[in-house]
């Protein structure tokens, strides 16, 4: 957050930012403030769920891991899926649909064998 904090700071210091209207995203118009702001956002749910990957590695990491295949993404071998996984944070949202639904089926399955 600190990165994109400084952006800000510098798209408001510099003017650029009411300079900046709109650009192409995902092959449609969106205004530039809206696309700053969904990329806060995905920067928070990120920080979020990094904060409960420490509190519960194996439900996260089982998720991630099963996001990771689903979207055919590789992992090197320097790299954990949880790194691939943060380091894909423009790709968050399709990635988080996968994860919450393979946290879900984890939990079900858990509490079915109490």
């Amino acid at each position: 957050m600190k990165a994109h904090r400084c952006l800000m700071d510098f798209l408001l210091q510099t003017g650029l930012l009411d300079r900046l209207t709109s650009t192409v995203v995902r092959m449609s118009p969106m205004a530039t403030r809206l696309l700053l702001c969904e990329h806060a956002e995905k920067l928070s749910a990120a920080i979020v769920l990094k904060n409960h990957h420490a509190k519960h590695p194996e439900l996260v990491n089982t998720a991630i891991l099963s996001a990771l295949k689903k979207s055919n993404t590789d992992i090197p071998s320097n790299l954990t899926p949880a790194d691939v996984f943060f380091r894909e944070v423009p790709d968050f949202s399709t990635l988080i649909i996968k994860l919450e639904w393979r946290i879900y089926v984890t939990l079900e399955h858990k509490s079915s064998l109490k």
